[in-house]
C-alpha cells in the first residue's frame, strides 16, 4: 500500500514471487527501489529456504531499502558483525539469522532496528497468540546511501491487524520531494440546488430582469450577454463550490461504525496490557460487535443505494447513466490489453 501523497513520486512496481516485491520511486535527482519480502517460516525445507535466499541475493541491485518479515533472529551479539548489527539487539541468534547477516555483510548493508534505543514495547515485531514467547523477526535494512537519512525505527504495539505481529515503522529525512504543482480550483456552480422550488422561483424572477432585451446585431455579442446574465444570475441563487478535491469515505464509515471500532481497539489495547483471560474474552466480543456492526451499515447503504437508483431511473436516469459511462471507461482499458497481440480470425461460415 503506497500513501496517496506519494504516487506523485511512483515510478515502477515489479513483481518478483510470491514472496517478493519491488517498488521504485523517482525524486528531483535521486531513485529508491524498496524490496519487500515475506521469508519462509523455520519448519520450511531447505531447498525453499535456498532458493528464497538466491532469489533475495539476485534482486539487491541498487536496492536501497530491504523490509518485512525474515523469519530470523539476528541476536544482540556484535562479534564479526560490528558493521552490520548496532548496539542495542535483542535475543539470540539462530542459523537465519546469520544467513541473513552474511547477506548483509556482502551487500554493504545494516540491519536499520538494531541501532536505535527503544523499550522493549518498541522492539519487539512478534507475540505469539498467548503472550508467553516475543521475538524480532521484522527487519529493515538499508545501503550506506538510504542508512545515512534514516532517523528513526521503532515499533507501533497498538497496531496488530488482529495478528500476532506488530507494525515496523521506519523514517527518513528527504530533502528530494518536490512539491507536486496543484491543479487549478474549478469552482462549480451549485446547479443541483435548483430542485428546490424556492430557488427555482427565485431564478425564474431575476433570469427576466438579467435577460437583454435589446438586439445589437452582432452574434457573438448577443450570445456573450446572454451567458453572462445565466451564469451571473445562478451565481447569485445557488453560489458556487470551493473547489477543494475531498476524499470520499464510504457511506458505511458512519459515527455508529467509528465508535464500534473505536470500542474494539479500545478493548485491545486493555488485553495486549494486562494479557488476562477477562479482557481477551471481552475483546473477542467487541470485535464480533464491530462486524456485525460494519455488515448492518454495509446492508443500510446498499439497501439506500438501490432504492435512489430506483427512484432515479423513474425519473431523468442521470445518475444511471453515469455510474454506466464510469463502468464504460474502466472496462476498457483491461479489453485491450488482453486483445492486444491476439491474431485476428477472418470471419467466415463454420464449415460444414
Amino acid at each position: 500500500m503506497v500513501e496517496k501523497s506519494m504516487l506523485v513520486y511512483l515510478e515502477d512496481v515489479q513483481y518478483v514471487s510470491d514472496r517478493a516485491i519491488i517498488i521504485s520511486f523517482k525524486f528531483k535527482t535521486k531513485r529508491l527501489k524498496i524490496l519487500q519480502v515475506y521469508a519462509p517460516q523455520v519448519g520450511c525445507t531447505d531447498d525453499e529456504k535456498e532458493r528464497f535466499e538466491e532469489e533475495l541475493e539476485s534482486n539487491l541491485h541498487n536496492v536501497g531499502v530491504v523490509m518485512g518479515d525474515f523469519n530470523a533472529h539476528v541476536g544482540s551479539s556484535r562479534a564479526g558483525y560490528e558493521e552490520v548489527i548496532g548496539c542495542f539487539s535483542y535475543g539470540t541468534r539462530n542459523e537465519e539469522g546469520e544467513k541473513l547477516l552474511d547477506l548483509c555483510q556482502r551487500n554493504g548493508m545494516r540491519v536499520a532496528n538494531t541501532w536505535y534505543k527503544k523499550r522493549e514495547s518498541h522492539m519487539i515485531t512478534r507475540y505469539s497468540w498467548d503472550g508467553r514467547n516475543k521475538s524480532v523477526v521484522d527487519y529493515f535494512l538499508v545501503d550506506r546511501e538510504w542508512g545515512r537519512n534514516l532517523t528513526n525505527v521503532k515499533v507501533i504495539p497498538s497496531v496488530s491487524m488482529d495478528g500476532d505481529h506488530r507494525l515496523l515503522v521506519a523514517q527518513w529525512k528527504c530533502n528530494e520531494m518536490e512539491r507536486p504543482k496543484q491543479q487549478k480550483r474549478q469552482c462549480r456552480i451549485r446547479e443541483w440546488k435548483l430542485k428546490e422550488r424556492d430557488r427555482a422561483e427565485e431564478y425564474r424572477r431575476l433570469i427576466a430582469i438579467e435577460m437583454p432585451r435589446s438586439e445589437n446585431g452582432e452574434v457573438e455579442e448577443e450570445w456573450m450577454q446572454f451567458k453572462r446574465a445565466l451564469v451571473n444570475t445562478a451565481e447569485k441563487v445557488c453560489d458556487r463550490t470551493s473547489g477543494k478535491i475531498k476524499d470520499k469515505e464510504p457511506v458505511w464509515w458512519n459515527a455508529r461504525t467509528i465508535e464500534a471500532v473505536k470500542n474494539k481497539n479500545t478493548a485491545w489495547r486493555k488485553w495486549w496490557r494486562t494479557k488476562i483471560e477477562e479482557d481477551r474474552d471481552a475483546y473477542n466480543n467487541e470485535k464480533r460487535k464491530c462486524k456485525k456492526v460494519i455488515e448492518e451499515e454495509k446492508e443500510n447503504a446498499w439497501e439506500g443505494f438501490v432504492n435512489k437508483l430506483r427512484d432515479d431511473v423513474k425519473g431523468n436516469s442521470k445518475m444511471f447513466y453515469r455510474i454506466m459511462k464510469n463502468k464504460k471507461k474502466k472496462n476498457e482499458m483491461p479489453q485491450r490489453r488482453r486483445n492486444r497481440g491476439r491474431r485476428k480470425q477472418p470471419v467466415g461460415d463454420k464449415p460444414g
